[in-house]
């Protein structure tokens, strides 16, 4: 064994990383490994390993019954408009259409330098499974001045902490009515649901 090929077990021991594949000598360890990663030990087929005869038979159509259709996402941020900025505070709501295209709606209130509160909706599109492309229209309110139409295009990563909830990046472009451009950048917070 080389010098190198040690010093990557022992790196794995320490982290933990290290575990042992179930075999036929060690009787028993088979359920304390699904324990362990946290699978039911007795498996629906007896085998004691999950397969797709596992899944529900519902969960396996084309039209899976078992995804999150809806989402709702808490955005916290700032804003910046030519040299301003704003602490952004918003929230957004998608309806899954398929598993890559969903329709939703969005709001915000800026605080800061400028205060602005922005109303839209749009469209999402996942290219993958945790990324989102956003584009939409909307408007932009501010007090004592006129009501300005905008589109805005944006782009999100949701990162799953824990069943149905997300955390992750997103940032957007605000387009207003005679080409100004506010960038907007911040969290996002979100709970999926079906």
């Amino acid at each position: 064994m080389t010098r190198s090929a040690l010093v990557v077990l022992l790196i794995a021991g320490l982290c933990g990383c290290a575990t042992r594949v179930p075999t036929e000598e060690a009787p028993g360890y088979r359920e304390d490994f699904r324990r362990q990663i946290g699978v039911d030990p007795t498996g629906i087929d007896g085998d004691g390993f999950p397969d797709a005869s596992d899944a529900p038979e519902e969960c396996c159509k084309e039209e899976d019954p078992c995804r999150e259709k809806h989402k709702v996402n808490l955005f916290l941020g700032y804003s910046t408009d030519q040299g301003d900025n704003g602490v952004t505070i918003g929230a957004d709501y998608e309806y899954k259409v398929s598993e890559s295209f969903g329709v939703g709606a969005f709001g915000e209130f800026v605080l800061g330098d400028f205060r602005e509160s922005v109303l839209g909706g749009g469209v999402y599109f996942h290219p993958i499974e945790q990324v989102f492309v956003f584009t939409g229209a909307g408007a932009v309110l501010k007090k004592h001045e006129e009501t300005k139409g905008l589109f805005r295009f944006g782009i999100g990563y949701e990162h799953e902490v824990r069943r149905g909830w997300t955390v992750g990046p997103a940032g957007y472009i605000d387009i207003e009515e005679g080409g100004k451009a506010i960038f907007v950048m911040g969290v996002n917070i979100g709970r999926g649901f079906r």
